[in-house]
């Protein structure tokens, strides 16, 4: 007969996936985390961060499809203070898959007050422009260079400082998108 595992147990077991996961994402190896996230999902599938953190690695290894997915996976099950962190996750994905349109939609949703509400706007103006461009051309524009900073559950957004100085905090730099050492 199989042991089961009690709810707690399972709880811990997935925190721990999880934490190993955030390690090695924190440490810039994106394709480990996603290991370890799916074990957490098995242990506790409810677990809306998870989906955040997937959707994050799939990102950072240029997959904005899968990332897409995982992050309208999470919108369907998470905390209100967390959706506009994710729209904007989300409206990042699309923009990198080039449907311009559908993330200025979902830039503009993202309130200007929240920490990534400049971001958003900046990058808004970005997609409306390219979009508008890109019906009047060939559509042969690149999409690359928007304003991209990677919001994690990991890194709660913090309201008392400004945008660049809670980007800066986590070692993220604005102007392309990039990480920095």
């Amino acid at each position: 007969m199989h042991a089961q595992h009690s709810p707690s147990d399972s709880w811990s077991r997935h925190a721990e996936a999880y934490r190993r996961g955030d390690t090695h994402y924190r440490a810039r190896r994106y394709r480990a985390p996603l290991q370890e996230f799916a074990l957490a999902l098995t242990l506790w599938p409810e677990h809306s961060d998870t989906w955040w953190a997937i959707g994050n690695c799939h990102t950072e290894l240029g997959r904005p499809r899968l990332a897409d997915l995982a992050f309208r996976r999470d919108l369907k099950t998470s905390e209100a203070k967390n959706r506009e962190a994710l729209i904007y996750n989300l409206a990042n994905a699309l923009f990198d898959q080039r449907r311009l349109a559908s993330a200025a939609r979902l830039y503009q949703r993202v309130s200007s007050r929240s920490a990534t509400g400049v971001l958003a706007r900046r990058n808004r103006a970005k997609a409306s422009m390219r979009a508008r461009a890109n019906s009047s051309s060939s559509g042969r524009e690149s999409a690359s260079g928007g304003m991209h900073v990677t919001v994690s559950p990991s890194m709660r957004l913090r309201a008392r400082r400004s945008t660049r100085r809670w980007a800066a905090y986590h070692g993220y730099c604005i102007a392309k998108g990039t990480q920095t050492a």
